[in-house]
């Protein structure tokens, strides 16, 4: 059993009134208000459930009511941006029948999560493990909707004669790696002037669909 499941058992045997499922989002709302201001406020390496909970001004146990772990709070803070991303990238390749346009359209969609969230995406994609923290296992890219996106448009176009030749999967990581860059750089190499992260992103979109189209990886 969970925690959070623990947590629950236990006030109703105490004869605790179950809170309503508009009580329960609120507080868990408020735990993540929280977490988010001691995060911009510290890093990530500030966040622990002792010091949400006391910024909350609750038990630290009962924290676990609603995240059964510090990871699952600290994920908390940026997962629902990006899931709301994530779909709204499949619904505009869904619609774009054209693969390079899809490609084009769904980049743009990177470039505007990441200028509409700038918390979330230093926390979700430019956050570096320290060597103190354990490592977490790769999982397979087939499982991201962005990356399968991306590889099947490039194999569509590849079919078409519209793209170089190469490994799509690995093209796709390479689209990735070069619009990830042109929005990182200006934020974590900030000591040197590069153009304003969203000239510099739009410049690479740019250059990357050229180089789909005629070189071969």
């Amino acid at each position: 059993m969970t925690k959070a499941g623990d947590i629950r058992d236990k006030e109703r045997a105490m004869g605790r009134p179950a809170l309503s499922e508009l009580q329960r989002t609120e507080a868990r709302r408020r735990i993540r208000d929280a977490a988010l201001d001691i995060y911009r406020e510290g890093g990530v390496e500030a966040v622990s459930i002792r010091s949400v909970a006391q910024r909350v001004g609750v038990a630290a146990s009962g924290i676990y009511s609603y995240f059964d772990s510090r990871q699952a709070l600290i994920e908390s803070l940026w997962l629902d941006p990006v899931l709301a991303t994530v779909q709204q990238m499949i619904d505009v390749a869904a619609q774009t029948p054209d693969p390079i346009a899809r490609i084009e359209r769904v980049l743009r969609i990177y470039i505007d999560f990441a200028r509409d969230n700038p918390d979330v995406y230093r926390g979700a994609f430019l956050y570096v493990r320290p060597d103190s923290a354990a490592a977490v296992p790769g999982r397979n890219l087939s499982e991201l909707p962005f990356h399968t996106i991306m590889r099947d448009a490039i194999d569509e176009a590849q079919r078409d004669n519209r793209a170089g030749e190469g490994d799509p999967a690995l093209m796709a990581q390479l689209l990735w790696a070069g619009l990830h860059g042109a929005l990182a750089l200006p934020v974590n190499v900030e000591h040197w002037a590069f153009a304003p992260q969203p000239a510099l992103a739009e410049a690479m979109i740019d250059l990357l669909l050229r180089g789909i189209r005629c070189v071969a990886f």
